[in-house]
């Protein structure tokens, strides 16, 4: 990703998700909805794409299941606690990984 500033501004958006109140997975889809448009453009560091590859892998497991929810949805529907403990470490990880990117890119 050319632009490691877009990715910041949505993965904070992501971690405000997280820390909200509700329910974990409620609040981890909240966080995917914030970050979903990245997968539309690559990071630039190999690092960082690993890791938002493995959080959307982990979050579209579920193939079948209702339709209209989709496989994020219905991957959370079926995640274990453990699991979205886990998921939700990887988001606020990367998280924290891209806003140190950001901090070292020029502006």
């Amino acid at each position: 990703m050319s632009d490691i500033s877009y990715a910041n501004e949505k993965f904070y958006t992501a971690v405000d998700a997280l820390c909200g109140g509700g329910p974990l997975r409620q609040r981890i889809f909240s966080a995917y909805m914030s970050f979903h448009t990245i997968s539309h453009h690559p990071f630039d560091n190999k690092d960082l794409q690993t890791k938002f590859d493995e959080i959307m892998r982990r979050l579209t497991v579920v193939k079948d299941g209702d339709e209209d929810k989709g496989y994020v949805q219905n991957t959370l529907d079926k995640m274990s606690d453990r699991d979205a403990e886990e998921v939700s470490s990887l988001i606020v990880e990367l998280a924290f990984n891209i806003q140190e990117a950001n901090t070292r890119t020029p502006q």
